[in-house]
């Protein structure tokens, strides 16, 4: 799973990956971590013989609200990236919200923080029927994003439902 939010200072987006199993809950998941890490006295070793440690090299595409026409592709080569991207806060309408994973070209998930899920809503929301800023795939991909991580606890309920409220407005329907 990908993690995404703002820095403090809203110059970047720390992006971040984690192991993500569908299967079992948050909790479940630290727990298992947690045995993982007291089954080795040498970490590096435990870490590298462990599948629940494996880290990735992700392309992670990212289109935002200051160039929504143009997919910049970054590589994650280790567990985080700063992904250089100035939030504007005076203009905080369209230039405010970014999604990675542009066109569902990756196979990961990405969670955002719930600020960023909010950007997204409201925009969404907000958009004409026939002039969403995210293609079918992009918007089909935030919904499948959210309600499979919602489903094992990773993103509350309200902000997973709050992104359904726009699909009464869109043309064509997601099928």
């Amino acid at each position: 799973m990908i993690c995404a939010r703002w820095s403090e200072d809203g110059r970047a987006i720390l992006v971040s990956q984690r192991r993500f199993v569908s299967s079992v809950s948050p909790e479940e998941f630290e727990r298992q971590l947690a045995t993982a890490n007291n089954g080795s006295s040498n970490r590096n070793n435990r870490k590298k013989n462990n599948s629940l440690f494996q880290q990735w090299i992700v392309p992670l595409t990212i289109i935002s609200g200051q160039s929504p026409a143009k997919s910049t592709l970054f590589w994650l080569q280790s567990d985080s990236l700063a992904i250089p991207l100035e939030r504007n806060e005076k203009t905080a309408g369209r230039s405010g919200w970014f999604k990675l994973n542009h066109q569902q070209s990756g196979f990961y998930r990405v969670n955002y923080e719930t600020a960023v899920w909010r950007d997204l809503i409201r925009q969404l929301v907000n958009s004409p029927p026939d002039g969403h800023f995210l293609s079918a795939a992009d918007r089909a991909g935030l919904l499948d994003d959210a309600l499979s991580l919602m489903r094992i606890g990773h993103l509350d309920v309200n902000t997973a439902l709050d992104l359904t409220r726009y699909l009464g407005k869109t043309l064509p329907p997601i099928c």
